[in-house]
């Protein structure tokens, strides 16, 4: 087995000899449990309570669902319910489950009784796909009121500014004089852009699904964005067919292959590595090596 790492700048030797691979997924889990141990908490004790250090309540409570254009299957309605009733709730599922709809109908509900929820993730991208999907059934359903804060003319708080994020946004009230969003994190390195975000649509048509025959959709993982396709059966039938994005994929968007570099405004090309995250870089004669990562959301 070879391992490589990959760095911004050469590393000595020495900086090698100190390097800990670690293929531990709990490992993290555990380190937040020791924490919590060793920290005082707030009167509701949630961070106890979802790592199982302590006892949460756990409820079902109906409530009709006017989130426009999502009919939920009878997991989905029970996710919901179980979450207006339960200080802790868990949705475990593969990717295209419709676990990111879910979440936003869940935020809805919570919003539309006057409660307040905050949308936190490992990956920024995470977030802005539960934002957009939230916003969009909020604007489907008429009730973008209901994300507006409370003696503020700001529709939603985007914490780091994300600019497709903040225009979709701004979209929905033309009358906010205010952006959206707020900027509070540091800018990305000078040689890596913003991300491209493109919702799944743009993905251009591949064969039918071998299996049964039916369409291939588009999809994307809500968590990283990564995109992949899928078959449109999935998951009413059970059919598990799924074929990744590749290049050609891509560069068949037109947007992507008319995508001139930001930093020198030089040619581009598509790039996708072995963890299948895509990126636009500088394809230049003498490249300056800009780089913009492409993501994905429903």
């Amino acid at each position: 087995m070879s391992i490589r790492i990959s760095t911004e700048e050469p590393l000595s030797s020495e900086a090698l000899r100190k390097v800990d691979l670690i293929n531990n997924p709990t490992q993290l889990l555990e380190q937040l449990r020791k924490a919590l141990k060793s920290n005082k908490e707030g009167v509701s004790e949630l961070g106890s309570k979802s790592f199982g250090l302590k006892p949460s309540t756990s409820n079902r409570r109906p409530s009709p669902l006017t989130f426009e254009g999502f009919n939920p299957y009878p997991s989905q309605k029970l996710a919901i319910q179980t979450s207006l009733g339960s200080e802790v709730t868990y949705i475990i599922g593969p990717p295209g489950t419709g676990k990111t709809t879910t979440l936003a109908a869940m935020a809805f509900t919570h919003m539309r009784e006057g409660r307040t929820v905050l949308i936190t993730a490992h990956t920024n991208i995470a977030v802005d796909n539960a934002i957009m999907s939230l916003a969009d059934g909020c604007q489907k359903a008429g009730a973008v009121n209901v994300l507006s804060h409370k003696n503020t003319t700001e529709i939603m708080l985007r914490l780091r500014s994300r600019r497709s994020v903040q225009e979709g946004l701004k979209m929905m009230n033309r009358s906010s004089a205010r952006d959206a969003t707020v900027d509070t994190m540091a800018k990305s390195p000078e040689q890596i852009g913003e991300d491209i975000i493109l919702p799944c649509k743009t993905l251009p048509k591949i064969p039918p699904c071998k299996k049964c025959g039916a369409t291939m959709v588009g999809r994307a993982n809500g968590s990283t964005g990564e995109a992949f396709y899928s078959c449109e059966n999935w998951p009413k039938t059970g059919c598990k067919s799924r074929e990744d994005v590749s290049e050609s994929h891509l560069m068949s968007i037109p947007q992507l292959a008319n995508e001139t570099c930001k930093n020198c405004r030089g040619q581009t090309r598509v790039k996708m590595d072995s963890s299948k995250n895509a990126r636009i870089e500088c394809a230049a004669p003498t490249s300056c090596g800009f780089q913009q990562p492409i993501k994905f959301i429903k």
